[in-house]
């Protein structure tokens, strides 16, 4: 009894799994993660006077490991779609976001040592 119970449940299990997302969601989710993660690195790094290439420097290394997987998903995704990128080009793709990524930082920055001064009524 016990047996057949334990069948009949790995079976409508094996029936309502589902699949495995996407190699085009697996990279967006990576990525939205990365940014997560780089925003908030960056918000707790921009609490200092240190300036934002700085900032921008230690919230990459503390989010390196969101970073690589960004990296591999992308890859991966790229491979489904026939492109062969290596690492160094992705690495590339990832580098030409940079001045985005520190005009974006040192705006919100820049808003909030506006908002220590006169008591946080602004926002990023």
């Amino acid at each position: 009894m016990l047996l057949r119970i334990l069948i009949l449940v790995q079976a409508a299990a094996a029936v309502s799994a589902s699949p495995p997302p996407s190699p085009e969601a697996e990279t967006q989710r990576a990525g939205e993660a990365y940014g997560r993660c780089i925003g908030e690195a960056s918000q707790e790094h921009g609490r200092t006077s240190d300036d934002v290439d700085s900032i921008i420097a230690r919230s990459l290394e503390d989010c390196a490991a969101e970073g690589a997987v960004a990296r591999q998903t992308y890859i991966a995704y790229l491979r489904t779609i026939g492109i062969d990128a290596t690492p160094e080009q992705v690495d590339q793709v990832f580098g030409a976001g940079l001045p985005q990524l520190r005009q974006r930082i040192a705006g919100c920055l820049a808003v909030a040592r506006a908002n220590r001064e006169d008591g946080g009524r602004r926002m990023c």
